[in-house]
């Protein structure tokens, strides 16, 4: 999977199993690739204040599509 991250508003974080660290801010994108293996976390880098931001998750392999699940 390919996942596009958007921040509208307020200000994420990304945390993987590799120690990777990263912030997302207000017009920011952030593009990561996911697969098996590695975890990771995003949150609210606020405890008050609201993060707002829209997430798609696209397939990166065409042949997948045609896959039964």
């Amino acid at each position: 999977m390919e996942i596009l991250t958007y921040v509208l508003e307020g200000a994420m974080e990304h945390q993987d199993s590799l120690g990777n660290r990263t912030g997302t801010y207000p017009g920011d994108a952030q593009m990561m690739s996911a697969g098996a293996g590695i975890t990771h976390r995003e949150f609210n880098f606020s405890e008050t204040n609201p993060v707002y931001f829209p997430q798609i998750w696209m397939i990166s392999d065409p042949e997948e599509l045609g896959k039964k699940r």
